[in-house]
Formats: C-alpha cells, sequence, structure tokens
C-alpha cells in the first residue's frame, strides 16, 4: 500500500512525533530513564524468591504432591505477581475441591 508520508517528496513532520516513551525521555510510569519504575518492584530478585516460595507452598498444599508445588514454584519465580494472584484467587493454600 502507499502512504504520502514514504514517498521523499512529501512532509514526513507529524510522523516525528509519534516516538517510544523512552525517546521521549519518560520509562515506565512516566519516571526519567534509568531510575526504577513504580511496579519494578514486583519483579525483583527478592519478589522472585518470595514469590517462588509462597507459590511451592500453595502448590504442595492444594495438591500434596511435590510436583504440583515445583511447578507452581516456577512460576512464581518466572511471574510472581501474576502467579500469586491466581494462587489467592483458588484459596491460598487450600485444598483443591474433589468433585465425586
Amino acid at each position: 500500500m502507499y502512504h504520502p508520508a514514504w514517498n521523499g517528496k512529501q512532509n514526513a513532520r507529524p510522523l516525528k512525533r509519534y516516538h517510544a516513551l523512552d525517546q521521549r525521555g519518560l520509562g515506565q510510569f512516566g519516571s526519567p530513564p534509568g531510575t526504577p519504575g513504580k511496579l519494578d518492584f514486583l519483579w525483583s530478585p527478592e519478589a522472585r524468591v518470595i514469590g517462588g516460595l509462597a507459590a511451592a507452598f500453595h502448590g504442595y498444599k492444594r495438591n500434596q504432591s511435590i510436583g504440583w508445588a515445583v511447578w507452581w514454584s516456577l512460576w512464581g519465580v518466572i511471574s510472581p505477581p501474576f502467579t500469586n494472584i491466581v494462587a489467592g484467587a483458588q484459596g491460598f493454600g487450600k485444598r483443591k475441591k474433589r468433585k465425586c
């Protein structure tokens, strides 16, 4: 497809105002580049260790299985905020209800 801004003869200045946030001097959530954002602590190494341990506890208590504890721990380290939100929604550490 053809667009007038792709032609070197056309004025492409209107496209210059659309930059990524980091090119305008703003990082995540408006903080300057190189400084931690407001939610970066959720992905810190400490949060990953705590998230992995909490998720492992939940996985073991929920299913009474070391395999599930390892699986939950893995996801707790990879994505601590989301994994622990799911664990909380399932009832943190509560046994899975079995249908008979």
